[in-house]
């Protein structure tokens, strides 16, 4: 039995592989770093690059950004929302900043975070 999938299901697909694509860019584009000072990022500019970035509901982005700020590092959040928001300045100087395994967790957020958020909105 062939069952289609929900209406609007194909219009999360595609911007969550963008965005996914953009955190494997990231990742590897971070593989120097040292330590540095954090830097804080308020969520409403990671909604805002979110929505921008990868044509997703604001529903979505407003939960990836929360999940993002709850488990990733203040480093780390402010990498991603400097990579959504395309703010090479700011990339360049957080990414010599940006620990390995900080970069590497925001990229796999990235991967990751708005498809389960897309999920658990959908369940609702």
């Amino acid at each position: 039995m062939r069952t289609d999938p929900p209406a609007g299901a194909g219009l999360v697909h595609e911007p969550i592989r963008r965005m996914a694509a953009i955190a494997t860019a990231m990742a590897l584009g971070a593989v120097t770093v040292i330590s540095g000072c954090t830097s804080e990022r308020p969520e409403t500019d990671f909604v805002g690059a979110c929505v921008k970035s990868g044509n997703l509901e604001r529903e979505v982005c407003e939960c990836a950004a929360a999940k993002a700020r709850e488990e990733l590092s203040p480093k780390a959040y402010a990498f991603l929302v400097a990579t959504l928001d395309q703010d090479e300045e700011q990339i360049h100087r957080l990414r010599k900043e940006l620990e390995m395994q900080d970069a590497l967790a925001a990229g796999m957020f990235m991967a990751s975070g708005p498809a389960r958020c897309a999920e658990e909105l959908e369940a609702k």
